[in-house]
């Protein structure tokens, strides 16, 4: 059993030095009253460690990132929000393919949200995109409390 406070904490101070080298905030908006969630936690803060780490990438010096965090009906949705340049509408089916990337050549292998959203997928969870050019995206995670419970 894992605190998602913990997952968080993890996650967040994982990405902090990153952050702060970019001049990028991070801001965490958990449930006032901690979750108990049933889960791999290394694998859950990978995946929230990845998400945090392409929307730190796409945002500029000044931008704040954001990682909401709720639970309901046996559900946890973890929402990274960042202010960066965002994904072109075409290409928004695409961000979880393999080798799909909109960084420059040499900094990023496009394998991340790939392996991100296979991760998700094999707990039974989803992870979608919302995004707007130059306004930012969403990534939203949703997977159930509980990893060990068959379907």
């Amino acid at each position: 059993d894992f605190s998602l406070q913990l997952i968080l904490e993890r996650s967040e101070s994982a990405l902090r030095p990153l952050a702060e080298q970019r001049g990028v905030r991070l801001a965490v908006e958990a449930p006032a009253v901690d979750a108990t969630l049933r889960v791999n936690g290394g694998e859950l803060v990978q995946i929230i460690v990845n998400l945090l780490s392409n929307a730190v990438d796409a945002s500029s010096r000044g931008d704040q990132v954001v990682v909401r965090a709720s639970v309901e009906g046996g559900n946890l949705t973890v929402d990274v929000i960042d202010e960066g340049e965002g994904v072109p509408a075409a290409d928004l089916d695409r961000v979880f393919e393999p080798f799909y990337t909109t960084k420059r050549p040499g900094e990023g292998t496009g394998l991340g949200l790939a392996i991100v959203a296979t991760m998700v997928e094999s707990h039974r969870g989803r992870i979608t995109v919302e995004s707007e050019l130059g306004r930012g995206s969403v990534f939203q995670l949703a997977v159930p409390v509980d990893w060990g419970v068959d379907a």
